[in-house]
């Protein structure tokens, strides 16, 4: 048989404990000794508290104002089984590939689950999250390729080191130009969250923030997967379609998202498509689009805006903007549908205030936001097509600059 072997990888870095160095990793300095992670490898662990982790994989040691940083590959090119350790009291510094299993700081918590008020009526039960020991397998014909990059920067602040850090895993990993710091930050933060389906529903999948565990959550993943290079788009789709999810948008998102990677070039299995398009249409209603779904029973959690309860015959102006462009999609991707695209787009038009002069949030509530317009403009980037008049358009606009806009983006 094939010799096999298992390897841990571990790059070290040394220096002389005392005053002059302050080790850094991606939340910040650290002053004691710990091993952070990037998953609990635990597809239901979604809120982890007794786990160390940090958004990228990487180690980072100041003196004056240099930052020396070693940073490696993004976690689904090991398993998620990435860990970096920092033993301030040894001067050491260890970005690895693999995980010995060791807490040296903050203990694994010693229960199984985690019970939270998610809201008045229900309890939403977690895992903690788990802490492993992890080798990777060698052989003859199977290789382990631990991909690290090394630099200097100058700086003397948390904000300078993340900067460097975002550009130069941008330049290393994406090819984007090290000036274009929109850009880079906009290709490093989804890369750095790509991880390995643990779930077997795909290769990879990407999860919405390091703090949210090792789980894909479907609206997230759309926008996110936006930002990432098409095939790992295509493959996260694959998460998505393997069962239809009735919540709150997703399934409107998975069909303008299949769309997208069908554009894209990349295979997608239609049938399971036609049965999200299928699930969508058992709740329409002479084109308006029904967010209500009897299967979950909440008023709430029927569109992003999570705490915000609706009645079960609203109709939500944002949700039926998107049911428009996925029956659009669905169309021009030679599926069956049963309800008109033209009737949807007119049912999203006639949401329309004319007094309030804008698109209210739904048909039972006047509140001005952002999102109720926003399916316009996937309108246009996907399908080239404009659905409301551009008069309205641009009195929402107007509406949102006046009594919306503040410092730090649009309030709702």
């Amino acid at each position: 048989s094939e010799f096999r072997d298992s390897v841990f990888l571990s790059l070290d870095l040394l220096y002389p404990s005392g005053e002059l160095y302050q080790p850094y990793n991606f939340n910040g300095p650290v002053d004691s000794a710990e091993l952070y992670r990037q998953s609990p490898h635990d597809v239901n662990a979604w809120i982890v508290e007794s786990i160390p982790m940090q958004a990228v994989p990487m180690i980072a040691l100041q003196k004056d104002s240099t930052f020396y940083v070693a940073i490696s590959d993004a976690p689904f090119r090991y398993h998620n089984f990435t860990s970096q350790a920092y033993t301030p009291e040894e001067g050491r510094l260890c970005l690895q590939s693999g995980d010995d299993g060791s807490s040296p700081g903050m203990q694994p918590a010693s229960y199984d689950t985690l019970s939270l008020n998610y809201n008045a009526e229900k309890t939403q039960v977690f895992t903690t999250g788990k802490v492993l020991p992890y080798y990777h397998e060698v052989s003859k014909n199977h290789s382990h390729r631990f991909e690290c990059v090394l630099f200097t920067t100058g700086g003397s602040s948390l904000g300078d080191l993340r900067k460097a850090v975002n550009t130069k895993i941008a330049h290393h990993f994406g090819e984007i130009d090290s000036g274009d710091y929109f850009g880079a930050l906009s290709f490093s933060t989804p890369y750095m969250n790509l991880r390995a389906n643990e779930s077997g529903k795909s290769n990879v999948w990407v999860i919405p923030a390091v703090e949210y565990g090792n789980t894909q959550y479907g609206r997230d993943a759309f926008w996110i997967s936006t930002m990432l290079p098409p095939e790992y788009a295509a493959e996260c789709l694959k998460n998505e379609l393997s069962i239809v999810n009735h919540f709150a948008e997703y399934p409107l998102f998975t069909i303008i998202w299949a769309y997208r990677a069908y554009m894209d070039g990349f295979p997608v299995d239609m049938t399971k498509v036609q049965a999200y398009v299928n699930a969508v249409e058992e709740r329409v209603s002479e084109g308006a689009y029904y967010s209500y779904y009897d299967g979950d029973g909440r008023l709430d959690f029927q569109y992003w805006g999570d705490l915000m309860a609706f009645e079960k015959d609203d109709v939500i102006t944002y949700n039926q903007g998107l049911f428009a462009v996925a029956l659009l999609a669905a169309e021009r991707m030679g599926l069956q549908i049963s309800s008109s695209p033209s009737k949807a787009i007119q049912v999203f038009n006639d949401q329309y205030n004319h007094e309030l002069g804008f698109y209210p949030v739904s048909n039972f509530k006047d509140i001005l936001s952002p999102d109720a317009i926003l399916p316009e403009v996937l309108a246009k980037i996907y399908l080239d097509t404009l659905l409301l008049p551009q008069d309205r358009i641009r009195s929402h606009f107007d509406r949102m600059i006046k009594h919306a806009k503040t410092d730090y983006g649009f309030k709702v």
